[in-house]
């Protein structure tokens, strides 16, 4: 949730790039959905539809997930080289 609210404000800043490195998961999942193309070549812009929605929702415990095992297994295995 933290990684979320990190990517929310740094986009909000501008920096839409650094903003979908750090939710990573939620753009792996918009990209598999698609979208309708509305805008022109030179300014493209994707249409959203109800499958998006349900991609940013999907995204948040596939995070929680994802993170939550690297912990479990990194945090132990740092723990004994230490």
């Amino acid at each position: 949730m933290v990684l979320l609210a990190l990517a929310f404000g740094i986009g909000s800043a501008g920096y839409d790039g650094a903003a979908r490195a750090i939710f990573w998961q939620n753009s792996l999942l918009q990209a598999s959905v698609g979208g309708h193309e509305i805008g022109t070549p030179e300014k493209p812009i994707l249409e959203a539809t109800p499958l998006n929605l349900f991609a940013f929702y999907a995204s948040i415990p596939l995070g929680v997930a994802i993170y939550g095992c690297l912990g479990f297994f990194l945090i132990p295995r740092l723990r004994r080289r230490a």
